[in-house]
């Protein structure tokens, strides 16, 4: 509500460990580009970092059967402390790791959504 008041645009993240590699993700991103002019009040940012703990949280209380699919156990994941090395840390170490499924996610932080298809992401912004 503050970006809103502040006329600045929400912002729209994409987690992917590698966004020209990753099917699901090149197609949100070029979704995002062709229809710029339709929502210009969206700023779009890739991220190839594993969340903070506090994104993690936020997305889970979202959408907790979509995270628990994608990061699978994340019941430990809460109980570490919020400096652990794996928040923030790149997400190819996450993949290596087991810790993240190599998917793309979507969040729209302002709106509380989350999402990790095109579909889902053309049904959020149309």
């Amino acid at each position: 509500m503050f970006r809103s008041l502040q006329q600045q645009p929400r912002v729209l993240t994409v987690f992917c460990r590698d966004a020209t590699r990753n099917h699901a993700a090149s197609g949100m991103l070029q979704y995002l580009r062709d229809s710029a002019g339709r929502h210009s009040d969206v700023g779009v940012e890739v991220r190839d970092k594993f969340p903070t703990q506090d994104q993690l949280q936020y997305m889970y209380r979202a959408d907790p059967r979509l995270i628990g699919g994608t990061v699978g156990t994340v019941a430990p994941l809460f109980k570490l402390a919020s400096h652990n090395a794996l928040f923030g840390a790149p997400l190819t170490e996450a993949v290596n790791k087991g810790v993240w499924r190599d998917a793309a996610v979507w969040v729209d932080w302002e709106k509380q959504k989350v999402g990790n298809t095109l579909t889902s992401l053309k049904q959020h912004l149309p």
